[in-house]
C-alpha cells in the first residue's frame, strides 16, 4: 500500500546552518585531541595553497573538503563520538531550528505522513534529532565505524545530490515503503536538492528572507524564515 511521505533535508532546511563540518570542528575544539589538531593544521595549509579549492572545482561532487575534515575524527571511539554528538545536538543544533519548518513537520506527523529525513549531515547527531521528534526514518551520510573505532571516512556514499534519490530508493526497498508521489512532499533549501524536490508532486522550498529565490518547480511552495 502506498504511503504519503514528507521528505526533509536537514541543513538550512530544519536547522539554520550546515552541520557536518561543524560537528568535526565541535569535536576538535571540545577534546583538543592532538592528532585531530595536527590534521586540521594540515588541512588548513592545503586550503591556503589552493590545493583543496582546485580539487573541489575539478571534482565538485567528490566531497573532497568534507572528506578531509571528517578524516580528523579517525581513531575516536564510537562511544565518545556518540556522547559528543548528543552534546553537539543539544548545544548547537536545537537552538538553531527553523521554527516554521519544525511546525510543518509536526503538522505532517499529526496528519499521518511518514517523515523521512534525507540529509548530507552525519548520522551520529541526526539520530539524536529523530529520537527527539519521534521520527523513525533517517537517510544520512554515515560515519564509518570499524571495531568500535572511527575510520575517518564515509560508510557508503555521501548523501548529497543524486545520491539522495539513490539512497532513498534503496532505503524504501529495504523497508517496504511505497511512496505515494502524488500526495507526498519534499522540503529543501538548495538547488543541489532538485532531484529530491522533483521526486514528489509537492515541492516546498525553504528560504531565508534575505536570500533570493533561485529554484523554480511546478507546484512549488515556499517557507520563508527570518534569520
Amino acid at each position: 500500500m502506498k504511503e504519503r511521505v514528507a521528505l526533509f533535508d536537514f541543513c538550512e532546511t530544519i536547522c539554520k546552518f550546515q552541520t557536518a563540518d561543524r560537528f568535526v570542528h565541535f569535536v576538535r575544539n571540545r577534546t583538543r585531541n592532538q592528532r585531530c589538531l595536527y590534521k586540521w593544521r594540515l588541512v588548513s595549509i592545503l586550503r591556503k595553497i589552493m590545493i583543496i579549492p582546485a580539487l573541489t572545482i575539478l571534482f565538485p561532487k567528490a566531497s573532497i573538503n568534507k572528506r578531509l575534515i571528517l578524516w580528523q575524527l579517525k581513531g575516536f571511539y564510537l562511544d565518545e563520538l556518540e556522547k559528543l554528538a548528543l552534546e553537539y545536538y543539544v548545544a548547537c543544533i536545537k537552538p538553531k531550528f527553523i521554527v516554521p519548518v519544525i511546525s510543518e513537520m509536526l503538522a505532517k506527523q499529526t496528519d499521518g505522513y511518514r517523515i523521512i529525513i534525507v540529509s548530507g549531515g552525519y548520522d551520529l547527531y541526526l539520530k539524536c534529532f529523530i529520537r527527539d521528534f519521534g521520527v523513525k526514518d533517517l537517510i544520512a551520510t554515515n560515519i564509518k565505524i570499524e571495531n568500535g573505532i572511527c575510520s575517518g571516512g564515509f560508510d557508503g556514499k555521501d548523501c548529497l545530490w543524486e545520491n539522495k534519490i539513490e539512497m532513498l530508493k534503496i532505503y524504501c526497498e529495504q523497508h517496504d515503503i511505497q511512496i505515494d508521489v502524488e500526495h507526498s512532499y519534499a522540503y529543501s533549501d538548495s538547488k543541489t536538492d532538485l532531484p529530491l524536490l522533483s521526486y514528489v508532486a509537492n515541492p516546498v522550498v525553504v528560504r531565508r528572507s534575505d536570500r533570493p529565490q533561485n529554484i523554480s518547480l511546478n507546484n512549488q511552495r515556499e517557507i520563508v524564515w527570518e534569520n
